[in-house]
């Protein structure tokens, strides 16, 4: 993957971001840390879906 978006609501939210963080740290991959809400109305409908993964927490 190229590139990776965390997900997360609620108190899920500091998991998703501190998954982003590390990610973007150890990885040095592009990742994004959105609410779930947000990302159901926004990245669900990115472009090349084939290279960006996907973490729900």
């Amino acid at each position: 993957m190229k590139a990776f978006d965390f997900s997360g609501t609620g108190s899920n939210d500091a998991a998703a971001w501190y998954g982003h963080a590390k990610t973007f740290e150890a990885c040095q991959k592009y990742a994004m840390c959105i609410n779930a809400e947000a990302w159901l109305h926004l990245n669900f409908f990115m472009r090349n879906v084939d290279w960006i993964g996907a973490i729900m927490v």
